[in-house]
């Protein structure tokens, strides 16, 4: 929030804190059951290039 005051309101949406918190738990479980940390790193690449992509979502990055 600190970089990109913009998506401030898009990081207090309860929606997307529900979304990030679905994300950590399955994460999470992810490395529980797989003892590797490559599995959770291409769940979530595969998550975000989904949401960039196909899903209308902004790269935040980028909109410095």
């Amino acid at each position: 929030m600190a970089f990109n005051p913009t998506a401030i309101s898009l990081f207090l949406n309860p929606w997307f804190l529900v979304i990030v918190g679905a994300m950590g738990v399955t994460c999470g479980y992810a490395y529980v059951l797989s003892r590797s940390i490559w599995v959770p790193v291409l769940i979530h690449w595969a998550a975000v290039t989904v949401w960039v992509l196909f899903l209308g979502g902004r790269n935040l990055v980028l909109e410095l």
